[in-house]
């Protein structure tokens, strides 16, 4: 039986995911596209950086500005840190 992947893992796998959609890969190319330490502006324009933000917010019910200079892991530790002060 496979382990369910912790909240940080599930996190950063939709992100990459998200982030790579919106370069226009689907599925694992998406997935291959998107590294941890690569910058979200050199991967999305302004509106699909946007975009990431609202999804952000629908999916993880957090609000968050997303700066070109993040990384992706930069973001997804901030969706983690959001949702845990949140919930608690």
């Amino acid at each position: 039986m496979a382990d369910r992947p912790t909240f940080d893992e599930a996190v950063t796998h939709w992100l990459r995911l998200r982030i790579g959609e919106g370069m226009g890969r689907s599925g694992e190319a998406a997935l291959v596209a998107v590294t941890l330490r690569m910058r979200v502006g050199l991967l999305l324009t302004v509106p699909a950086i946007e975009t990431l933000e609202a999804a952000i917010t629908a999916r993880w019910g957090v609000n968050l500005v997303v700066s070109a200079g993040n990384t992706v892991a930069d973001v997804a530790a901030a969706i983690v840190a959001s949702c845990q002060r949140t919930a608690a």
